[in-house]
């Protein structure tokens, strides 16, 4: 094996594992430059060979060789060795001092495993052979192109460095960029973001927010989060799913400065329960199909919630959940303890007749109701979501309604103007064209 150590500018430079590799080693190769250039590496039992012909006379020698090559070189005599030998090793000269505020230091080949970085610190990356453009496409995720680095100490934007397709031997350092003068942000800059607009010299209107006062804008954002999914709007889903953040972000920022809890023991709360709630993942368990996951997650979930009972059950159904969503839920949980669990929808169906047949004899109310729970249970024996049915059915008769009054428009007519005549033509004329359609 060749070992190969960074010499770096100067002596500081020498990281910890470079001494002692230099040190124990019986001789160290070293190029007549340098040995001319570092007069301590006279310390060490150096035996110097002239740049020339330094990587082809290393590469001939056999056995374990120790050398030791300035940082302008390393990327190339590395690479020179590698295509030699089959076994060679970087030591890298050492990180240099850090500025005095905190930083990250991490390989260059984990760059990809990272989920996030605090973009708030310097970084500093240590490779030992990745090449620049892998480097760069890691670090795309979390910083803009334009973001400067610096690179063995040579600045540059992270683009340029990108560009390079060269093994990379060194340092690369990122330092942090004012929130301003960012050009991608994560999740800690929001939660950063957050704190400066709830802030004493912050924005009156979100110092002065509560749970209660933004409960509405969670709900509204649900539902235009839910209607980007719907339309298959790409770009609205993104903007509605960063609002639908922001009000979790919120509401852990609220309560934060109350000394509640804060972001870390939500996020805390759900990897906690997304552990448990896999046990055909995370456990001994094993699912075969999706059926059998979800399974196991209800099973899950009732151990952790202590729903022992069918009122345990129930209770756990928020009475704010839409109608049509909390009725399945009910009679599905039902069915799972043995009430309803053989009803079919033809007997859902009578039920719905009987009750239509004496619709206005007793408690109309009551009767529509038990009406539509019996649709909602028979939606669920069919795998049918009643909201999603009765949506679609909606927007057709909302289109319906406004194909009636374009067909009037173009008549010259307001709707608001029509006779119950010219409405029903009109009417007929669309239910025409829709047939025709189908």
């Amino acid at each position: 094996m060749i070992t190969v150590v960074g010499l770096g500018r100067t002596k500081g430079e020498l990281s910890l594992d470079g001494y002692d590799t230099l040190r124990n080693a019986e001789s160290v190769v070293v190029r007549t430059s340098d040995f001319s250039a570092c007069s301590w590496l006279g310390e060490f039992r150096c035996d110097a060979i002239a740049d020339e012909e330094f990587s082809g006379r290393l590469a001939a020698r056999e056995g374990d060789v120790v050398c030791a090559v300035g940082e302008d070189a390393m990327a190339e005599i590395a690479e020179k060795l590698e295509c030699a030998r089959s076994e060679v090793r970087i030591v890298s000269a050492a990180v240099p001092a850090p500025p005095a505020r905190a930083y990250t230091v991490v390989r260059a080949e984990d760059l990809g495993s990272l989920c996030g970085l605090n973009t708030d610190l310097t970084l500093i990356v240590r490779s030992n052979g990745v090449p620049a453009s892998a480097i760069a496409k890691e670090l795309r995720k979390f910083y803009g192109a334009g973001t400067t680095v610096a690179a063995q100490g040579d600045r540059t934007s992270l683009d340029s460095f990108g560009k390079s397709e060269t093994k990379f031997f060194g340092t690369l350092v990122v330092p942090p960029s004012p929130i301003l003068e960012k050009e991608r942000f994560g999740f800690g800059d929001l939660m950063r973001i957050m704190d400066l607009l709830t802030a004493p010299d912050g924005c009156p209107w979100d110092r002065a927010q509560t749970h209660a006062s933004i409960r509405a804008n969670l709900v509204e954002e649900a539902y235009e989060t839910v209607d980007a999914i719907d339309r298959g709007d790409r770009d609205n889903l993104i903007e509605e799913l960063g609002d639908l953040l922001l009000q979790s972000v919120f509401h852990c920022t609220i309560a934060s400065n109350a000394g509640e809890f804060d972001e870390r023991d939500v996020l805390d709360t759900l990897c906690t329960k997304l552990i448990f709630r896999h046990p055909h993942v995370f456990g001994s368990k094993r699912a075969k199909d999706s059926e059998g996951a979800l399974n196991s997650w209800e099973q899950a979930k009732a151990v952790e919630k202590r729903q022992e009972t069918l009122a345990d059950k129930l209770d756990g159904i928020p009475a704010s959940f839409p109608q049509t969503l909390r009725a399945v839920k009910v009679a599905k949980r039902a069915s799972s303890a043995g009430i309803g669990a053989d009803l079919d929808t033809e007997f859902l169906f009578d039920t719905v007749r009987e009750r239509l047949d004496r619709f206005g004899e007793g408690d109309a109310e009551r009767t529509l109701g038990e009406c539509l729970y019996a649709l909602c249970s028979a939606a669920r024996l069919e795998k049918i979501d009643p909201e999603i049915a009765l949506k679609k059915v909606i927007d057709g008769y909302a289109l319906r309604f406004r194909r009636i009054e374009a067909n009037l428009a173009r008549k010259g007519i307001r709707l608001a103007d029509a006779s119950r005549a010219e409405t029903e033509r009109a009417t007929a004329e669309v239910l025409r064209d829709e047939m025709l359609r189908s």
